[in-house]
């Protein structure tokens, strides 16, 4: 006897209920080595350690997770990389994102999770509405896109809104430490005082490279590297431009400054251009509402006038 499938997915969303408020009420308890590895990493690096070595010994948390969650993380990986790409590719999307502390293998966890929720999700609908087979089939893989296309597309914004925060900011950068070297300090005492004052994106690219050099990293290969990592152009030409502070000498100044006019001139342009094209925008949306209306009002007379001339 075949029981009947809305009874089915009916237990199984219930018994997904009773295990969600469980884990609610009695929450398991924080582990420390997740809390304490963002503040051990430099040490560890300057040891000898790898960043992803120091990521990939982070708790597992409960008893549950360690027991399946090798299994799901090997499933994710092979998932993810015919979906998203290799690790690395994700690694350093995450890194454009701010989202440098996240493991590529739980971010493909997490993306594997809601694919896999969207997928179910839409076949339980099929289910309990009483479609066909080949519906709940349709309805499946619209979940796996769907749930595909919003993860990476919150990956996607994420990226977006960090490189729109860096370039608001890199005109000022520029011009501190233009001011910075004009006055006298060296190009590694301003971007430090630069990277210890600041908030922003850019600041924190600074600081990771001032950590680099702190650690042994050449000033040139920790600029490079920076410049190949991050998101925006304009950030790498200003971190290429710090890469090659030993060549210019006394002409740093002069550079950064360049730079910050061509980084002004672009932004200005930028907003220009958004500007017309929202005006546009809100030019069209007033007449998809006011051509009907006026249509109405120069239609509406003239079927009177015809009939009344007759």
């Amino acid at each position: 006897m075949i029981a009947d499938p809305s009874l089915v997915v009916a237990g199984l969303l219930a018994a997904l209920s009773a295990g969600l408020l469980t884990r609610a009420v009695l929450r398991p308890s924080r582990r420390l080595a997740p809390r304490l590895t963002p503040y051990v990493q430099v040490s560890r690096v300057r040891l000898g350690r790898a960043p992803a070595a120091i990521a990939s010994t982070t708790a597992q948390g409960a008893a549950l997770g360690q027991v399946f969650g090798p299994a799901a993380l090997a499933a994710a990986g092979r998932v993810g990389e015919m979906l998203g790409g290799t690790d690395d590719d994700i690694r350093r999307r995450l890194h454009q994102a701010g989202w440098g502390d996240t493991d590529p293998r739980r971010w493909r966890l997490r993306q594997a999770a809601q694919l896999t929720a969207w997928t179910v999700g839409l076949a339980a609908v099929g289910l309990v509405t009483g479609r066909s087979a080949g519906t709940v089939l349709v309805l499946a893989i619209l979940g796996t896109f769907i749930g595909f296309g919003l993860t990476r597309g919150k990956l996607t914004s994420a990226i977006d809104v960090r490189r729109v925060r860096m370039r608001s900011e890199l005109y000022t950068l520029a011009q501190l430490l233009a001011m910075l070297v004009r006055t006298g300090s060296s190009p590694l005492q301003a971007v430090n005082r630069v990277s210890r004052l600041g908030s922003g994106p850019v600041a924190g690219e600074l600081s990771v490279a001032m950590s680099q050099i702190a650690g042994g990293t050449p000033e040139q290969a920790a600029f490079e590297r920076l410049a190949r990592a991050t998101p925006e152009p304009a950030a790498a030409r200003l971190y290429r431009l710090l890469a090659s502070s030993t060549q210019l000498g006394g002409d740093l100044s002069a550079a950064l400054r360049a730079l910050a006019d061509d980084l002004r001139t672009a932004r200005s342009e930028a907003i220009e251009r958004d500007a017309t094209r929202k005006r546009g925008l809100m030019i069209v949306v007033t007449l998809l509402f006011l051509a009907p209306v006026m249509l109405i009002f120069i239609g509406v007379p003239i079927p009177s006038i015809i009939f009344s001339s007759r």
